[in-house]
């Protein structure tokens, strides 16, 4: 397969998801309440989902880039940071013996190094806020504008994204106020997930313009 064409599959993949975080959104569109007060967790637990399918799109295409654009783009000190592929347990990848190249033999040397690429990619390549995200742009060697270009408040905003998402995935979204009035989790509102879905899907369009102007057909 070309780099266009795993590109192309990326694109086509990251689509797909966005219709099914479309949907997600659309089931509560369906469930809510009437009225204009505060709606029920259990009604809006598919935003929460809607969140964090979000990210995981996200981080699913810029895993997908970095599978392709690390090897391309040949940069030394990112491709030291990857483990020897099958090293079990072992996350640092500054030392091997030459034992661990036994499993390897009658493999070609590309494909050691692609595989233990997308082993590391794939099981601790990770995006919690804005600035890791920034940081991984950079491994690409895509231009810093797709994210030096936002406003204060854009920034700000994908930031709130990032740590609504962390509350979700590993707080459940619990609401720490209690009393009357209070629910079980924090509120959270149509509107923004919205938002942040437009603000996400822009990064992502302009990473995936710049791709295609870096790749071979």
């Amino acid at each position: 397969m070309s780099e266009r064409e795993k590109i192309e599959q990326l694109e086509a993949v990251y689509e797909k998801n966005v219709r099914r975080i479309n949907s997600l959104i659309g089931i509560y569109n369906l469930v809510k309440s009437e009225g204009r007060g505060r709606k029920k967790v259990t009604e809006t637990d598919t935003l929460r989902a809607a969140v964090v399918f979000l990210h995981s799109n996200l981080e699913d295409v810029m895993r997908g880039l970095a599978v392709v654009f690390w090897l391309k783009n040949a940069d030394i000190q990112i491709i030291n940071k990857v483990p020897l592929l099958h090293e079990e347990g072992k996350k640092r990848s500054d030392k091997f013996y030459l034992g661990s190249l036994y499993q390897f033999l009658g493999k070609n040397i590309d494909d050691v190094i692609q595989s233990s690429i997308k082993d590391y990619i794939y099981n601790q390549f990770t995006i919690n806020n804005l600035g890791q995200l920034i940081e991984e742009i950079r491994n690409l060697k895509f231009s810093e504008e797709i994210i030096g270009n936002m406003t204060e408040d854009e920034k700000e905003s994908i930031e709130d994204f990032f740590k609504r998402r962390h509350r979700i995935v590993h707080h459940a979204d619990r609401n720490p106020e209690s009393g009357q009035g209070q629910h079980s989790a924090k509120a959270i509102r149509v509107e923004i997930v919205n938002k942040w879905k437009h603000e996400i899907n822009e990064i992502i369009s302009k990473l995936f313009t710049e791709a295609k102007t870096k790749i071979s057909v």
